[in-house]
């Protein structure tokens, strides 16, 4: 087939295309484009204005500098552009972002920053017609790095049961980096954990994987930690006062009588968990003298002793240790 009969074809392959447009066809693409584009310019230009509050303000920060106000700094900005494009905006879609020159930083001083239109980008077909405020003050400082030691912390040590306690806690790292303004973080000695839960089933010695108490401004690192929890018994003592003295024995058959002649009350003094100690009944104590030995009248000196019936309480101490009684025939 010869290129003639080709072209032929091709064009009866078109001819369902009128010929107004057929003819002269990319002149007149060429001059649609631009139409559009003009009547898109100028839809911009004449269009809508509508006002977007709350658009956050990304502040780019040279190394070594911070900024110690933590909220995001939020502004308004005002688009111009058609009805359709501005109805679908939110703070969302328009993107700020502000660098901050190092040269301009002056220490103890407010840092000033202008917000102009090529820092904000907007959706395709709108544009940038104001921004409220323009200008942004930044309370920026010098940064600075600390290594501090943790303190571990317990939501209530009073939840443990009455017989234990936490005897010591081992941090893994013992010490974290604080990274902030130089002001705050001259501040911090130590850092605590959130509080390490406590509760009557905990029995026994345990690990525990717990997070550091967050500080506004301030990076932590680790912001974990491993925490070796080691739990005891805990054993306490306590004075019991005012016991009545017993007197045990019969003075081997004789008719003898034995009277006090000091205090007929002891001070008893015992040790145990704390949980039997804060539970035990005064009443159990039974300080008592042995007058067994003892056939003839007159005055003794006798060693106090006394009695428990609870194997898990010891006698430390009583007080006096002897009694002064006075024998006599009945």
């Amino acid at each position: 087939m010869s290129y003639r009969e080709h072209d032929g074809d091709d064009k009866k392959r078109f001819n369902w295309i009128p010929s107004i447009i057929r003819h002269d066809f990319v002149r007149k693409f060429i001059a649609l484009f631009f139409a559009c584009l003009v009547y898109f310019t100028v839809s911009i230009k004449v269009g809508e204005v509508t006002n977007i509050q709350g658009v956050a303000v990304r502040i780019s920060l040279p190394q070594g500098l911070v900024d110690k106000d933590t909220e995001v700094k939020k502004v308004r900005v005002t688009l111009r552009g058609s009805k359709r494009a501005l109805s679908s905006v939110t703070a969302s879609d328009i993107k700020i972002k502000l660098d901050v020159a190092m040269d301009k930083f002056v220490p103890s001083m407010p840092y000033s920053i202008k917000i102009d239109a090529h820092d904000i980008r907007t959706p395709v077909g709108t544009r940038v017609s104001g921004v409220t405020p323009s200008f942004l003050t930044l309370n920026l400082e010098e940064e600075e790095s600390k290594e501090v030691t943790i303190q571990a912390k317990f939501n209530s040590l009073r939840k443990l049961p009455s017989d234990l306690k936490v005897d010591k806690v081992k941090l893994t790292p013992s010490a974290v980096t604080l990274t902030g303004p130089k002001s705050l973080i001259d501040e911090i000695e130590k850092i605590s954990t959130v509080p390490i839960p406590l509760d009557s089933t905990t029995l026994e010695s345990f690990e525990y994987q717990v997070k550091l108490t967050a500080i506004p401004g301030v990076k932590i690192i680790p912001g974990e930690v491993k925490a070796q929890v080691d739990i005891v018994k805990e054993f306490v003592s306590k004075m019991f006062k005012s016991i009545p003295i017993k007197v045990l024995g019969n003075s081997q058959g004789q008719h003898l009588k034995v009277e006090l002649l000091t205090s007929p009350h002891a001070e008893v003094t015992l040790s145990g968990t704390k949980g039997n100690i804060t539970n035990f009944k005064p009443e159990k104590i039974k300080p008592y003298i042995d007058i067994s030995g003892f056939d003839k009248p007159g005055t003794y000196m006798v060693d106090l002793r006394c009695w428990i019936d609870d194997q898990g309480i010891k006698v430390t101490n009583i007080y006096p240790k002897q009694v002064q009684i006075k024998v006599t025939r009945e």
